[in-house]
């Protein structure tokens, strides 16, 4: 890959070992890759898959101070632009968490539907 800076090409590099390959699908009645999938990569390098179903039975409800503090400031990050961020312990003004925040409305824009909305709205 490389990046334009200053009218020269500088050849990026990437950092750390590659992520593992995903392995192909087995035919055993695995689900294809849906495009509104997660895939994180662990810290070994392996590819982990979370279903859009999955995640949002995970929705938090604020019915806690800190956890309203937190979604408040979560959304502020959004508000900025923020589309991924790795939030430390101690980073969030009175909340005592770590995490990390994927802001997919910010990725994907946040009046692009994913494929599997447009061919199955609920």
């Amino acid at each position: 890959m490389t990046q334009e800076k200053k009218g020269e090409k500088v050849q990026l590099q990437p950092v750390g070992k590659p992520p593992k390959p995903i392995p192909p699908d087995s035919g055993a009645g695995a689900e294809p890759l849906r495009d509104d999938d997660l895939l994180i990569v662990d810290e070994q390098g392996g590819f982990c898959r979370v279903q859009r179903t999955t995640y949002l039975q995970h929705e938090i409800n604020a019915n806690s101070p800190e956890l309203k503090r937190m979604i408040s400031q979560m959304r502020f990050l959004t508000g900025l632009g923020v589309v991924l961020a790795d939030l430390p312990s101690g980073s969030l003004t009175d909340v005592d968490c770590a995490c990390y925040l994927v802001n997919l409305a910010g990725i994907r824009g946040p009046e692009s539907p994913s494929k599997n909305e447009r061919e199955h709205p609920t």
